[in-house]
């Protein structure tokens, strides 16, 4: 296996999205243990994958009807507003085989850098017209999508498994007949994904895996290609071809109208208007949900839908996934080797949707989940307040928890390999920014944070090891491991083990956060200039 091969495989991120709707109120629903079997399942239908759990009640309150006659739950997203001065783009991260779109640099990008190619293309109007910038972004294993103000849905980074959405070999060189472009050239600067655009497809959001690309338009339709890879290598786009170069549509998927997708590191999820998911992908360790049969693991690549109802937000983590419905409780399923799903059980596999019973909204304090993003081995949960809980593998800092918080004095006694924290716990913000002290440090641990934040995010964003979030100012934070400058907190800090504002010469001129991503080596931020005073 090449280097360049071996990098690729290793790659891991999730890139998720959040839906949320009018709630309601029912009565609360107890889980039952894990691995307890559904009777009768051969009466339901075979599409529909039974939750542990007792069956929800449908919710009351609708917002109309489908265009299949289902009532409605959730809202099709329409696109994001074109504030002015426009979003510009940050990367910072991995730099190796073009991954942050800059070109191939010989040193990773340690700090937020404000992205050349987008700079230029704003000032020559070419992403919606004069002074039209980004609308979202989404980073991946080692590529990232992003959508302009057009529409337009550009692509960057390793190519191997098409996960861009266009041809990067064998392009014909037009200023050199008979020769081609060096794929490295394309894949390592942002290109436009041309299939796209194709039959009035507006793309509003996009989700990236290790491997495999989705957009969702305005009309609640998907696109997708790239492919799956399983720990026995390469496991397809579907039962049939190995990779899609291209964007396309599933025709199984057609009659349904989409408000969320999220990705796993090779599975994926997404959230119909009605309050249904479906998922699909490489299916080892439960992450779709159900059990594969071992010796037909293609089976996973056909789209099939959870017997959840009236979900209104989706997670993924590269392992594990995550569905709250509209009562605000929440589910997991998936591994569970470091308590990544929060279920307080030691079952290392949850193979149906399990209730979380410590993000219940009777748990905390009446609060209910809005966003669920999540690593290799751990899951950050932001609150309605803005709070942020946090729990799986805390060796190397994954949760935010300081050494004197609590849920780590329990684990000091443990090795590293069980260092995790079993359930969803608070994690603590340094103070907002001042004038007298622009970079506040993080105080000794206060039990006062589960009253409420000081410091509330509206944005949080993990991968692999790592994690980012937004406060309500603006100010971006990170915490975890990385190695390849995935912190955005310079060359001397690999690993930070509490939140930490990320700010350097390039964010301190007056940019405010709107939005961010983290990939497995790499993360991307998108910001607006505030106007001087």
């Amino acid at each position: 296996m090449t280097s360049r091969t071996l990098r690729r495989a290793q790659a891991t991120t999730t890139a998720t999205s959040a839906t949320t709707t009018t709630q309601q109120k029912g009565s609360r629903t107890r889980t039952r243990d894990a691995t307890d079997v559904v009777r009768r399942v051969g009466k339901r239908k075979a599409d529909d994958i039974l939750p542990t759990t007792k069956r929800a009640k449908r919710a009351t309150t609708l917002n109309g009807t489908s265009s299949i006659g289902q009532p409605t739950l959730n809202e099709i997203p329409a696109c994001a507003s074109h504030p002015r001065p426009s979003r510009r783009l940050f990367v910072f991260g991995g730099s190796e085989m073009g991954v942050l779109g800059l070109g191939v640099l010989p040193n990773n990008i340690t700090r937020p850098r404000l992205h050349a190619w987008f700079e230029d293309a704003v000032a020559k109007g070419i992403l919606g017209g004069d002074g039209a910038g980004v609308e979202t972004a989404a980073a991946g294993g080692m590529h990232t999508l992003v959508i302009d103000e057009a529409g337009k849905v550009w692509s960057f980074g390793v190519n191997d498994d098409a996960a861009l959405g266009r041809q990067t070999t064998q392009v014909p060189d037009p200023d050199n007949p008979g020769q081609f472009i060096d794929n490295t050239t394309l894949e390592s600067q942002p290109m436009q994904v041309q299939k796209l655009s194709d039959g009035g497809f507006r793309p509003v959001q996009v989700a990236a895996s290790d491997n495999f690309s989705i957009a969702l338009s305005d009309n609640g339709e998907l696109r997708v290609w790239g492919t799956f890879r399983s720990s026995n290598g390469l496991l397809g786009f579907n039962t049939i071809s190995p990779t899609q170069l291209v964007p396309v549509d599933l025709p199984l998927l057609r009659k349904s109208k989409f408000v969320s997708i999220v990705c796993g590191a090779n599975h994926v999820l997404a959230l119909t208007n009605t309050g249904r998911v479906w998922v699909w992908g490489d299916g080892e360790k439960g992450r779709l949900g159900r059990r594969i049969v071992e010796r037909r693991p293609v089976n996973a690549l056909v789209p099939e839908r959870l017997a959840l109802k009236n979900i209104i937000l989706i997670g993924a983590g590269d392992y594990h996934s995550f569905a709250q419905d509209a009562r605000g409780i929440v589910y997991a399923w998936g591994e569970n080797s470091a308590h990544q799903t929060g279920v307080d059980t030691d079952d290392t596999v949850l193979w149906t949707p399990t209730e979380v019973d410590a993000l219940h909204p009777d748990e905390l304090g009446g609060r209910r989940v809005v966003q669920i993003s999540c690593g290799e081995h751990h899951s950050l949960f932001l609150l309605s307040d803005g709070s942020v809980l946090a729990c799986g593998r805390a060796d190397d800092g994954q949760t935010g928890l300081a050494d004197d918080h609590p849920r780590m004095r329990d684990t000091a006694q443990k090795s590293a390999a069980t260092r995790n924290v079993r359930t969803p716990t608070f994690v603590t913000f340094p103070p907002p920014p001042s004038a007298d002290n622009p970079n506040p440090a993080l105080g000794p641990y206060s039990s006062d944070t589960q009253d409420g934040p000081s410091n509330p995010m509206v944005q949080v964003a993990a991968a692999s090891r790592h994690n980012l979030a937004v406060s309500r100012l603006g100010h971006v934070y990170s915490w975890g491991l990385g190695l390849q400058g995935q912190l955005g907190l310079g060359p001397a800090i690999d690993e930070q083990r509490t939140p930490t504002r990320v700010i350097n010469t390039a964010l301190a001129a007056g940019w405010k956060i709107d939005h961010v991503s983290a990939g497995a080596r790499h993360c991307i931020l998108l910001a607006v200039k505030l106007a001087q005073a």
